[in-house]
């Protein structure tokens, strides 16, 4: 009953998608009246992008106007960009050799001139695109180059986008509970930046996780979640993808009806877009579901599809499975010489993807980004320690400046107050000794004064008794 709430849901959360306007049609006006400069080349480049999801040709042929315009104006700029959109062009339809030259060349204009956002896009891209080419070593060594220079940015949009391409390189290595770890880390900051494509995208690598678990009803309410947020933002090739990852459940659980359902409609949007993996990876699954159901001639049908598919667009990954279904197919109808010859083929392609010289070296890439993280963190840390210290060290020189200027201050007005009161003091002195002495003075005239008057008595009565005497 769950699992048929699931389908169900998946099937009717709706099926109208809004109509994305691009702004491609409103420029093309004002394209065809530009110049021959930069600016018109970043025009060309802007609807090139936003005709990603919608209409793939126009974003090729947008892409190569601008890649031609800036060789023949000698933009360098838009000559990187360029080529890192028509990298994405090319993958998105399958041609994944193709795509490998444009991004080299976006890569290698943009080291050449130092373009920083081209060269970062172009590496990540590389890395996802080495996922799907069954080279893990190489593109784990690119992711991690990217990852590293956003951390240092500190772009937090970009290291959400890096994480979810780590997981999927260690969910194709069969690495689950790393590329698990890495799809939370992803998703974590997918939401935490409220951006719903790269929250659907984890959500739907998340169930495919679970489902390569054989955690069945985890898987489908990721998908069911991812379906959801897919349908609200009108992505029919993430669409795709989620169909598919269903189809490959419902095969996983012996339920091929289900799975030819949700898989048709998978077909239907890859058809829609030309592409040509997505096609390839639908028609394996399809295969698959008409061989549980024991229709092994219709099975080897849609296998022969993918692996030529698979093989046209350069997709390992998927040739591999392919050839390995055809191998088994061709068994079960009694055909032991094609049986044999894709034996061989799958075994071929498995080797030279999955060896043991990579499996060492994705385990060394991972070792060593965790070591570097790790010493960037306690460089960071000793770091922040130092500038702490550092300023613990002038707030302490701060504050004995300021006891010194506060105890100069004081000794100074100190001393201007002991000044002042010393000649206070000495004014009272002098005034004490001035009056003291004027004392003295007085004392010592009216003392002479008295001497006198005695003086002047006694002779006076000498005086009046010589008189008598005579």
């Amino acid at each position: 009953m769950r699992l048929l709430i699931s389908i169900i849901l998946v099937f009717y959360v709706g099926h109208c998608f809004s109509q994305t306007v691009f702004a491609a049609d409103s420029l093309e006006l004002v394209i065809k009246s530009s110049p021959d400069d930069t600016n018109k080349v970043n025009l060309l480049l802007d609807v090139a992008r936003k005709s990603f999801t919608a209409d793939v040709k126009k974003s090729f042929k947008y892409g190569y106007r601008a890649l031609r315009l800036s060789q023949k104006i000698r933009f360098k700029s838009g000559e990187a960009s360029a080529f890192n959109i028509l990298g994405v062009c090319h993958y998105q339809v399958g041609s994944l050799d193709s795509s490998e030259n444009c991004y080299l060349n976006a890569l290698e204009i943009a080291e050449k001139n130092n373009f920083f956002k081209v060269k970062i896009k172009s590496t990540g891209n590389l890395g996802i695109l080495y996922t799907n080419m069954g080279k893990y070593d190489k593109a784990l060594e690119y992711l991690n180059i990217a990852l590293r220079a956003n951390e240092a940015a500190s772009d937090s949009a970009s290291i959400a986008r890096n994480f979810a391409d780590i997981a999927n390189v260690y969910a194709y290595s069969d690495k689950i509970d790393l590329s698990i770890s890495y799809n939370y880390k992803a998703l974590e900051l997918f939401r935490k930046l409220r951006i719903k494509s790269g929250e659907a995208n984890v959500l739907n690598s998340l169930g495919s996780d679970y489902d390569d678990k054989n955690m069945y009803s985890e898987a489908i309410y990721y998908f069911n979640l991812s379906a959801k947020l897919k349908e609200e933002l009108g992505d029919r090739k993430g669409l795709a993808n989620t169909y598919l990852n269903l189809g490959k459940l419902f095969n996983n659980t012996k339920k091929p009806d289900s799975a030819l359902l949700v898989l048709e409609k998978s077909n239907m949007y890859n058809t829609e877009m030309n592409n040509n993996e997505g096609l390839a990876n639908c028609n394996n699954n399809i295969g698959l579901a008409y061989s549980i159901k024991g229709n092994e001639h219709k099975a080897i049908k849609h296998y022969t599809i993918a692996y030529n598919l698979a093989q046209n667009c350069g997709s390992m990954l998927v040739k591999e499975v392919a050839a390995r279904n055809l191998s088994s197919s061709y068994r079960n109808t009694g055909d032991f010489k094609n049986a044999y010859i894709f034996y061989k083929r799958s075994k071929e392609i498995g080797d030279s993807v999955k060896n043991v010289e990579i499996e060492s070296r994705i385990a060394e890439i991972e070792t060593r980004y965790q070591t570097e993280k790790k010493d960037r963190e306690i460089e960071a840390k000793s770091h922040e320690i130092e500038v702490q210290n550092q300023r613990i060290k002038t707030q302490l020189i701060i504050v004995v400046l300021i006891i010194l200027f506060v105890i100069i201050v004081a000794t100074l007005l100190y001393n201007r107050y002991r000044i002042k009161q010393k000649s206070v003091l000495e004014k009272e002195i002098n005034l004490q000794q001035k009056l003291q002495f004027q004392a003295v003075i007085e004392a010592e005239e009216k003392e002479r004064k008295r001497i006198a008057q005695e003086l002047h008595d006694g002779l006076g009565q000498l005086l009046s008794t010589a008189k008598m005497n005579v």
